[in-house]
């Protein structure tokens, strides 16, 4: 049985989790109609404004997070450190349904407290595959884009430069999402799809669980243990050329 103050650092952790969750979804939301009003202005698609919105979104929240502990607003996000081992299995499970609920609860206060002009287009939040896409495919786009944004996230973690920190893996959700546009949407984020589909269901369960669910958290998973294995390889380089090093210095001395 966990200790109790473990007990306690989870239920915490959730609550956080649900917070940033809902905030996440209540900001994606509102920014339906603000890129319709912004994109004129920026000279942008409206694609182009609600991607930018979206960003804008993602760096404030950055530091929320921070403050919060490491909050997270993504059950693919908890399969990616647990796939590193940050974390346990339970913690992950727990804090997962933590998100999807803070993400139907942001969602709800979004029909809630926008102007209703503002919830017109929500519905097309939860729209899944494109016409003449898959089941397969769709759960291919999510998997490939999944794993490939789980370990670039990984990596830029490793970077000493704080500005290359941050907008590393938002630049590579950017081109993700633009990636995956034609196919599955995509989200790569369960509990954001979770959330409209709760309220607008336009997917089937298969669809959704499978594509939206299943391809991204397996995604993260994989994405994990292959940069776990990077760096492995990356220590063992570093060991091979210490001992070499170390043979040189000692050819040297003798």
């Amino acid at each position: 049985m966990p200790a109790a103050s473990d007990r306690a650092s989870i239920r915490s952790k959730a609550v956080c989790d649900a917070a940033v969750s809902g905030v996440f979804v209540l900001g994606a939301a509102s920014s339906v109609e603000l890129s319709k009003q912004i994109s004129p202005v920026l000279g942008l698609s409206q694609g182009g404004a609600g991607l930018a919105l979206t960003i804008l979104l993602l760096v404030g929240l950055a530091p929320v997070c921070d403050r919060l502990g490491g909050a997270l607003f993504n059950p693919a996000n908890s399969a990616m450190l647990l796939a590193v081992g940050n974390g346990s299995l339970r913690e992950h499970f727990i804090r997962s349904v933590a998100q999807a609920l803070g993400g139907v609860v942001g969602l709800l206060a979004a029909t809630a407290l926008l102007p209703v002009g503002w919830t017109t287009e929500l519905a097309s939040m939860a729209v899944g595959l494109r016409p003449g896409v898959g089941l397969l495919a769709g759960a291919a786009c999510e998997f490939t884009l999944g794993a490939i944004l789980s370990f670039v996230v990984l990596w830029s973690g490793q970077l000493k430069n704080g500005v290359l920190r941050l907008w590393v893996p938002l630049l590579a959700t950017v081109v993700a999402v633009k990636a995956g546009a034609d196919t599955s949407g995509p989200s790569l984020n369960p509990a954001f799809t979770f959330a409209f589909v709760f309220l607008y269901p336009l997917q089937t369960p298969l669809e959704h669980l499978f594509v939206y669910w299943v391809a991204p958290i397996a995604a993260a998973a994989f994405g994990g243990l292959a940069f776990r294995g990077y760096q492995q390889l990356c220590a063992e380089r570093e060991q091979r050329q210490a001992t070499a090093r170390q043979r040189q210095s000692r050819r040297k001395e003798d």
